[in-house]
């Protein structure tokens, strides 16, 4: 049976500051931190749209960087749009 001290730490609450890079579970960089909310995070992605994640997605972070609990090819499932208004709405792909 898992104690507290087998869990994670949680990271939710923890010290985010714009500008660090963020990573996904596989190394892969998925942009800097661009703002923060109580629930949220917006990731400034090279060349591509900004998208907010939910805090509760953070699996560490330190001074340099910011790492989310998903891999890079599901980070697709975990990109919000516009928390704000519509916390639940997933960004869809655009048609063709």
């Amino acid at each position: 049976m898992p104690t507290n001290a087998d869990m994670p730490a949680s990271y939710t609450d923890a010290q985010l500051n714009p500008g660090q890079p963020v990573y996904t579970l596989d190394n892969r960089r998925l942009g800097r931190l661009k703002e923060v909310t109580d629930r949220y995070i917006k990731v400034a992605a090279l060349f591509r749209r900004d998208f907010w994640v939910d805090r509760n997605q953070i699996g560490f972070t330190d001074d340099h960087c910011v790492g989310l609990l998903f891999r890079s090819d599901e980070a697709e499932l975990y990109k919000l749009n516009r928390p704000q208004r519509d916390e639940f709405a997933r960004r869809e792909p655009r048609p063709v």
